[in-house]
């Protein structure tokens, strides 16, 4: 899941995109010391532009594999993001 969200987070940053913030703030996931360094950022943008949230108890499981479903919401939220 970090890795996802790092790979979308440097691919907004590097394209334009026109989505307002869906979560303001830090996101606060209980599991945050567990996200490496390099994915910091993109799950705080993903999170921010509502592509990627945490789990019900309040986590963001940064090494648990993404599932079918999850991939495809966060593919459909990029889109809505990329204005697509």
């Amino acid at each position: 899941r970090e890795d996802m969200a790092a790979l979308f987070g440097t691919f907004l940053n590097l394209y334009d995109y026109s989505a307002e913030l869906v979560n303001s703030g830090d996101p606060g996931f209980t599991d945050a010391e567990d996200i490496a360094d390099y994915a910091q950022g993109g799950v705080a943008l993903c999170y921010q532009l509502g592509i990627m949230g945490g789990n019900e108890d309040g986590t963001f499981a940064p090494d648990a594999n993404a599932t079918r479903a999850e991939v495809a919401v966060t593919m459909v939220q990029m889109a809505r993001v990329m204005g697509r």
